[in-house]
């Protein structure tokens, strides 16, 4: 389905709170929990640690009184499956689960299918653009599930979206997640080559990245340049190469094409020790360092 803008307006705090569940790296969800407090929401926050002990189930029924819709930003399928099976018997029936992780589109079915049978609304809404994105609130998000779980999610995905791509299921969502992390490493594979060989042609970095801004790869190039040129290091990754790698095994899993750029991706990681935890931009630029 075309990308639609979202008329509706975010709901005020008093409408329901969102609570976020983040993981592993972490920028992203907060970057979302942050959005919807500023636009209005209510919004209590819940940490998984990577260790689901006693204290932190505690915490996270606390972060889930009252709450009628719940935002989870995970790291992976797995994540997802342990937090929602402590989620759902916290939640009121009609209660909306949005789901902003990248995982399977297995998952995305399980999950969709475990939170309706209990008659819990659920929405498949992968994120397209990382923290900077969600910062501005001009990320585009992928939508799936049922047409009243796509209806309700979209005020609160317009509080860190300007667009959301929508699908009438919670597994296609996943699967189109996929698919665009599938190209974005190809993207990047194609930066590195183009750079290696402007290297043995003998160009200058900063003219070949001219001419690479005004191609097919410009939106990645544009948006990492300073990092490529080496003149801007980030404190934190935005999207880092073991969260790509991460997504690109789980395409693989369902789709042999995909396999190709995983396997690239990691041997380059390996060959060239770049930190799995750098960002994205760190795989382009090793072919200038």
């Amino acid at each position: 389905m075309p990308a639609t803008n979202s008329p509706a307006p975010v709901p005020s705090a008093g409408n329901g709170k969102a609570l976020l569940a983040a993981l592993g790296l972490g920028r992203m969800g907060t970057a979302i929990a942050n959005r919807l407090a500023g636009s209005g929401f209510e919004v209590t926050r819940w940490n998984r640690d990577g260790n689901l002990d006693s204290a932190a189930k505690t915490r996270l029924a606390e972060a889930l009184a009252g709450a009628s819709v719940v935002v989870m930003s995970l790291y992976d399928g797995r994540a997802c499956i342990e937090v929602s099976e402590l989620v759902q018997p916290q939640l009121a029936p009609d209660a909306l689960v949005i789901n902003t992780s990248t995982i399977a589109p297995s998952e995305a079915k399980l999950l969709d299918s475990f939170f309706t049978s209990n008659k819990i609304i659920y929405a498949q809404a992968p994120v397209m653009g990382s923290v900077p994105a969600i910062n501005t609130g001009t990320a585009t998000v992928i939508l799936g599930g049922a047409p009243t779980a796509i209806d309700r999610a979209r005020p609160v995905l317009a509080a860190f979206s300007q667009a959301q791509l929508e699908f009438d299921s919670a597994e296609a969502a996943a699967a189109a997640k996929l698919v665009s992390n599938h190209a974005l490493a190809e993207v990047l594979l194609a930066i590195r080559q183009a750079l290696v060989v402007s290297g043995q042609l003998g160009l200058p970095i900063d003219r070949i990245l001219d001419v690479l801004e005004l191609g097919p790869l410009a939106p990645i190039v544009k948006g990492k340049r300073a990092r490529l040129e080496g003149q801007n290091e980030f404190s934190a990754a935005d999207a880092t190469l073991a969260g790509l790698i991460k997504d690109l095994e789980l395409a693989a899993e369902v789709s042999p094409a995909a396999a190709a750029a995983n396997l690239k991706l990691q041997q380059l990681v390996r060959e060239l020790r770049i930190d799995p935890g750098a960002d994205i931009a760190e795989l382009p630029r090793s072919a200038i360092c």
